[in-house]
């Protein structure tokens, strides 16, 4: 009798470290990955200007991260500033001219500054020097949505000072180009590549990759006709008899019968531009 209970009492506790074993193994991988370092915001490090974007490029463990708005400007002429100037590429080499280093000073409109306001456009400042060079003076300002981006690319002309290039749909949809120099001597060097990552995060793509104007337009056209029908749902009256015109509520839905007829206004235009006929699905507003 004795010999059972040891061997029941050996069992029972053999069985309990073998229970404990299996937890053991079962938990272990839980904790391994739990206990890994997760990326938090001291992972990153954020900037709205060239001075912090500097800043950022010295701490190579973090990711630099744009914080919007963000702008990339000089308010004067300083050694510092130089190193960000940039000016209109054409009919400027950026080897020739009458400014410092070859930037064209006293043309107005010739400097360029680039700005964001919310990382989804990109607005492009033309401006001149003020007197005695110690103010930027904006000239016109021109604002780009990144859906109308065809692409963009960086590249060498026979210059020090590299140019840039980007390629876009205008207001009338129509595809147009702008280029740019960036000052080539930067002395101290300027840190990372800000020009660059500043059309990467807002593009969503490499120097180089361009998309072609059809492909811009399908999105807008489908943008538009999705959307227009989404709100054209939500602010119609039940009216069988109307088959050529929406009757909405205007007086619940004001907003969106404005926003409606706006959409709708720009859809049968797009169409055109893409040599198709009008749309017989999306209806106007009746009067």
């Amino acid at each position: 009798m004795n010999n059972i209970n040891f061997l029941r009492n050996h069992s029972e506790k053999g069985n309990l470290k073998l229970t404990n074993f299996f937890i053991f193994f079962s938990i272990l991988p839980f904790y391994f990955f739990t206990a890994l370092p997760t990326k938090g915001e001291d992972s990153y490090c954020y900037y709205s200007t060239k001075e912090e974007y500097e800043k950022c490029a010295g701490k190579v463990n973090e990711e630099k991260k744009p914080r919007y708005p963000l702008a990339i400007k000089y308010a004067r002429l300083s050694p510092r500033n130089v190193r960000y100037m940039m000016w209109v590429a054409s009919p400027y080499s950026g080897e020739s001219g009458t400014g410092f280093v070859g930037i064209p000073l006293e043309s107005k409109g010739s400097l360029v500054q680039l700005k964001s306001k919310d990382g989804k456009e990109i607005e492009i400042v033309k401006g001149r020097w003020g007197p005695w060079y110690n103010e930027f003076v904006s000239v016109s300002s021109q604002i780009i949505p990144s859906e109308n981006i065809v692409g963009w690319k960086k590249y060498n002309l026979n210059t020090a000072n590299p140019r840039f290039q980007v390629k876009y749909l205008d207001q009338f949809l129509n595809e147009k180009q702008f280029e740019f120099q960036l000052n080539g001597y930067s002395k101290p060097p300027r840190k990372g590549t800000l020009i660059q990552d500043f059309f990467v995060n807002i593009t969503q793509s490499k120097s180089g990759q361009f998309k072609t104007a059809k492909s811009i337009l399908e999105n807008k056209l489908n943008k538009l006709q999705r959307q227009s029908e989404i709100i054209g749902g939500i602010i119609s009256i039940s009216d069988s008899a109307q088959k050529i015109c929406l009757k909405v509520d205007e007086e619940k839905y004001p907003d969106l019968v404005q926003k409606y007829k706006k959409m709708v206004a720009s859809i049968n235009p797009l169409r055109k531009k893409m040599n198709l006929g009008a749309t017989r699905t999306i209806r106007p507003v009746c009067n």
